[in-house]
């Protein structure tokens, strides 16, 4: 595992459950901070770029392709999802404007779920259970 960088410091000392708790009050569509993930791979891809991310066992039900995730306060849409991992493609436009195009691979993004990917796959699980 690569070393932890500045960036994950920051995010571990800033985003605590006061922040959390206000972003949810003013309306913010994703859930609390979930977990900072390290980026694997970083590849320059036309004018975009392609980021690799890695993806835990507890977010997999929750990381859905096309479906969306907030990375660094960003909301992007998922690429490409395998069970180690899932895919993000930035547009010049976002890369510019952002932070996420000075990341690198060994860095980390804090992830946060989008709230109603998880209301819907939460209320789908616990309809699985109960029909069991």
């Amino acid at each position: 595992m690569a070393k932890k960088g500045s960036s994950r410091r920051w995010m571990q000392e800033h985003l605590t459950d006061e922040y959390v708790k206000k972003a949810q009050k003013e309306g913010y569509r994703c859930r609390a901070v979930y977990k900072l993930l390290e980026i694997i791979e970083r590849k320059e891809r036309g004018e975009g770029t392609d980021f690799l991310i890695e993806n835990p066992q507890e977010a997999r039900p929750y990381i859905l392709e096309k479906g969306f995730i907030s990375i660094d306060g960003m909301s992007l849409t998922i690429g490409k999802i395998t069970e180690n991992n899932f895919s993000l493609h930035i547009i010049p436009e976002t890369l510019r404007i952002t932070t996420i195009g000075g990341k690198k691979v060994g860095d980390y993004v804090n992830i946060e779920i989008d709230s109603r990917t998880q209301a819907v796959v939460d209320t789908i699980r616990r309809s699985m259970e109960a029909s069991k």
